[in-house]
């Protein structure tokens, strides 16, 4: 299985997502679905359908106020499949994003907002479709990072220094701090 976060930059919008998951991380995948506070009987329902340990299924859910949402693939039974199976749930997440973005479906914003999410998770998707892992060539033009797994690194290590200053500093000074640090790095 493949854990990762995901920042889609255009959006302002977090994924988490899990890929070729299994039903062994069931109470975790829950967890992150908790975390994003995922209604008790969503999250009830995901975990019927996870813990039967099917294959060629997936579950995505968003919260739209928080733009965060929980991706999951399961394991497949061919690449071919787990293509099928990506697809779905990547149609059910940026159906989740232009509802929330108020975009028009079809047209250009859908595009690139698809193309955007697939380029940025090709690294991780790639082995589960290439046929041949040992003789794959296709990873060869893909760039290291994706521009926006950086930024969530990035936002990711700002939350923490602001739950470290939220401690030390009196709550007014911490809100103006955190204020002029947001303008500073064009945040919201």
């Amino acid at each position: 299985m493949k854990v990762g976060d995901l920042y889609i930059g255009r959006c302002k919008w977090h994924v988490k997502y899990y890929l070729a998951s299994t039903c062994y991380y069931t109470d975790r995948i829950c967890k992150s679905l908790v975390e994003i506070a995922c209604p008790p009987e969503t999250v009830a329902r995901a975990r019927r359908a996870m813990e039967r340990c099917e294959l060629n299924t997936g579950v995505t859910y968003s919260n739209k106020r928080a733009h965060e949402s929980v991706m999951v693939v399961a394991l497949t039974s061919s690449p071919a499949q787990f293509l099928n199976s990506f697809e779905h749930e990547l149609r059910h997440l940026t159906d989740h994003i232009l509802d929330a973005m108020q975009y028009p479906i079809g047209g250009e914003d859908v595009a690139y907002l698809v193309g955007d999410i697939n380029s940025c998770l090709w690294k991780e998707i790639h082995e589960f479709i290439c046929c041949n892992h040992q003789k794959c060539e296709c990873m060869i033009d893909v760039k290291n990072d994706c521009p926006t797994s950086k930024k969530l690194k990035r936002e990711h290590q700002l939350k923490e220094l602001l739950k470290d200053l939220e401690q030390e500093l009196p709550q007014p000074l911490f809100e103006q701090t955190k204020e002029r640090l947001y303008d500073i790095l064009d945040l919201d």
